[in-house]
Order: structure tokens, then C-alpha cells, then sequence
């Protein structure tokens, strides 16, 4: 199972360094990276729906880059061996 990670925007050189890290860290694991993000990097509501898709197929890990302007809110806990995450617009 891959460990999805999901910045703020794709195919610019701001987040290419932390694709190939997020790579070579999961094959030194023995893992794979889902790698996925809006084209736009303020596009909530695409990164939301990503994360939704990621924990509904139950991957082992998520990494999810926080948009820093107008974003989400989110509240964070844990509930035994599971990590809850609720987002607010």
C-alpha cells in the first residue's frame, strides 16, 4: 500500500525536491508514493477531495502540505490506532 502525499500544487519546482525525497524515502521502505496535488496552489477544495480519496482507499500514510492562505481549518486526534482529521472551509 503507498503512502500518499499531496502538496499544494503539482508541476512546479517548489515541490519537485520534496517528490523525489517523499520517492526515495518510501523505496528505502519498501513502500510507493502516491504523489497528487491541485494545479492551483490555492485549490481547497481539490486538495480536500484528494484527501478524501486517499483515506477511503486506507493508505498506510498521508502527507498533506497545508494551503497558508484562505485554507482549511482542521482538527486533528486520534482514536486508538487511527488518525482523525476534520477540515473546515
Amino acid at each position: 500500500m503507498p503512502i500518499a502525499v499531496i502538496p499544494r500544487a503539482c508541476g512546479t519546482a517548489l515541490w519537485e525536491p520534496e517528490h523525489s525525497g517523499a520517492a526515495a524515502a518510501a523505496r528505502a521502505q519498501g513502500l510507493t508514493v502516491y504523489w497528487n496535488a491541485p494545479t492551483r496552489p490555492h485549490d481547497v477544495q481539490k486538495q480536500i477531495a484528494l484527501l478524501e480519496k486517499v483515506v477511503a482507499l486506507r493508505y498506510r500514510g498521508i502527507v498533506l502540505a497545508h494551503p497558508h492562505r484562505g485554507g482549511w481549518n482542521g482538527t486533528w486526534y486520534r482514536s486508538g490506532q487511527q488518525l482523525i482529521v476534520r477540515l473546515e472551509r
